[in-house]
């Protein structure tokens, strides 16, 4: 699809264009970091916040909530969120940074976590036992 404009200055057409983009008259405080154009209302909107919850466990971590076909990156590994949990296990404790972006009306987010060891699992004593 193809849009044409008039370029106009003092009532003057000063030129035609046809391009395949949109342009939307906004405001100047608008960034393409914070808003996006909402197709449904065809407007210029806030972009949103993520909404996840989060767990550690050991190596592992896991990311409930997230929508589908956000890009994630972390620890030089790519992937791409669907319907399920997002999982992601490091092979060695310390910090590390999960970015995610990908859907225009969320914000780019970055999640810092630390993962550990896993806590040994230490058996009771069998009563009775040696």
């Amino acid at each position: 699809m193809n849009y044409t404009y008039a370029v106009v200055q003092d009532k003057e057409i000063m030129q035609m264009m046809t391009t395949p983009y949109l342009y939307v008259e906004c405001i100047d405080t608008v960034s393409d970091i914070t808003h996006y154009y909402n197709t449904d209302s065809q407007e210029i909107e806030h972009k949103m916040d993520l909404q996840y919850d989060i767990q550690i466990n050991g190596l592992e971590v896991t990311i409930t909530g997230l929508p589908t076909d956000l890009n994630v990156y972390t620890n030089n590994m790519h992937t791409q969120t669907d319907n399920e949990d997002l999982i992601i296990e490091y092979d060695i404790p310390g910090l590390y940074k999960i970015e995610i972006s990908g859907r225009a009306e969320y914000l780019e987010t970055t999640i810092d976590v630390e993962v550990s060891e896993p806590e040994p699992v230490v058996e009771p004593p069998v009563e009775g036992g040696e």
